[in-house]
This record gives structure tokens, C-alpha cells and sequence, in this order.
């Protein structure tokens, strides 16, 4: 459920603390950073109009094509922006910035519950890599 719930969770926990955060880090207690960040992360997506941030590319994509051809099916008006291709590029993630009012907004939370729906986390391992991935080649312009 990480992939689908930790939007809500960290939209839930701005507004009970009061903050206004926009974007979450993700760094793994098996990722490390060896050089220093010179710039502000936060800054850099924001002026760039980046949803998602990430440290590199795994070609695990073969297990969503499935869920994103019987999405499109049961939603007639989803228009990708991009489509899902068995070789892509999948967004590693261990390290990642993402932004939160991306992945709250209608059209993405629709289809992560969808995908909740479907069971296929458990069933076909559609985990939060491909999940996140999904999500950005579909709604980010």
C-alpha cells in the first residue's frame, strides 16, 4: 500500500501539523549519498515544474502492462500522456523527490485506486516502482 497511501498519509500530516509541504524525500536505509547536494532539491524541482525525481532506471516494467491496458479499458476518456512500454524505463526507487499535489490530484489518485482495487499489488507484485513509474508516464506532462 506504500506506493497508493503515502500521499494521503503525508497530506494528512501537513495539515495536522500545519506545514505546507509540496514535496516528500524518500532515501532508503540502504541508499547512501557520497557526494554533497550543492543546491536546494525542493527549489530545483519546483522551478523546473518536476513531479518526480530520481537516481536512476531498472527494467522491471514487464508486470504492469496488464493493469495499464485494463485501466484503459475501464476508462474510456484516460488519454496518456505517454504509454507504457515493456522496455522502459522503470524509476528506481529508493531515492526519490516526488510531488505531493501531483500524485493527490483526481486524475492520479483515480487510477491508484483502481489499481488498489485490482489486488494486483499482492497478486502480480506491482510494486511502488512501477506504480510510481505508471503514474508519472500517464498524468505528468
Amino acid at each position: 500500500w506504500f506506493a497508493i497511501d503515502i500521499w494521503d498519509f503525508f497530506a494528512r500530516w501537513n495539515e495536522q501539523e500545519q506545514c505546507s509541504y509540496r514535496y516528500i524525500f524518500r532515501l532508503d536505509e540502504d541508499s547512501f549519498i557520497h557526494s554533497p547536494i550543492r543546491y536546494d532539491i525542493f527549489e530545483f524541482m519546483e522551478s523546473n515544474q518536476y513531479v518526480y525525481g530520481y537516481r536512476l532506471c531498472t527494467y522491471e516494467m514487464q508486470v504492469t502492462k496488464r493493469m495499464w491496458t485494463l485501466y484503459g479499458k475501464r476508462n474510456e476518456d484516460f488519454r496518456p500522456h505517454r504509454e507504457v512500454d515493456l522496455e522502459m524505463c522503470a524509476f528506481y526507487n529508493n531515492f526519490f523527490v516526488a510531488d505531493l499535489q501531483f500524485f493527490r490530484s483526481p486524475p492520479v489518485q483515480k487510477f491508484l485506486r483502481f489499481i488498489d482495487l485490482q489486488g494486483q499489488i499482492y497478486r502480480r507484485r506491482l510494486g511502488d516502482l512501477m506504480i510510481h513509474t505508471m503514474s508519472v508516464y500517464a498524468f505528468a506532462e
